[in-house]
């Protein structure tokens, strides 16, 4: 009897935390849409979601993401939206170096930029490297009203 009525338990236990309704939640986008889903996880770049109806996981860059309202009615804000309203905003530009922190986004236009600077020898690596940045967000501004630059790095080895 202690065994039935052990087993009858568990078996309730399972059913009732399977059957439990789980919260739905909507995620708020910089773009002015909006999708329910289920928050698994808020990483430090990416969120981690499962849409109603479905059991596969899905991932989108926080960057896209405004703020989550919960279930629950909690408000959690995500990411400030950055504009760019042309080469006076060049210094908002985000210059990112990971494809999942943009995950979500729509792809703009390709940049593509050059260091001129490899022969000249009194200045310094930093130096060269904060220039290229610096033209690179003024071009994303200037042309593209782009806020983010995921930079896709094509290096090629110089020999002096």
């Amino acid at each position: 009897m202690k065994k039935l009525f052990l087993f009858a338990f568990v078996g309730f236990q399972l059913f009732s935390a399977y059957a439990q309704p789980t919260t739905i939640d909507r995620l708020y986008k910089h773009n002015g849409d909006s999708m329910q889903a289920r928050v698994v996880k808020v990483d430090e770049y990416v969120i981690n979601y499962i849409l109603p109806d479905e059991k596969v996981q899905r991932t989108i860059g926080k960057l896209t993401v405004e703020k989550i309202l919960y279930g629950d009615g909690k408000t959690e804000e995500i990411s400030k939206k950055i504009e760019v309203n042309g080469k006076k905003d060049w210094d908002k530009v985000l210059i990112v170096y990971e494809a999942t922190v943009v995950a979500g986004l729509k792809k703009g236009e390709d940049i593509s930029g050059k260091t001129p600077y490899w022969s000249v020898s009194n200045i310094s690596k930093e130096e060269i490297q904060n220039k290229s940045i610096k033209n690179l967000k003024q071009a994303a501004a200037r042309d593209y009203y782009a806020p983010i630059v995921l930079i896709i790095s094509d290096q090629k080895s110089y020999k002096q």
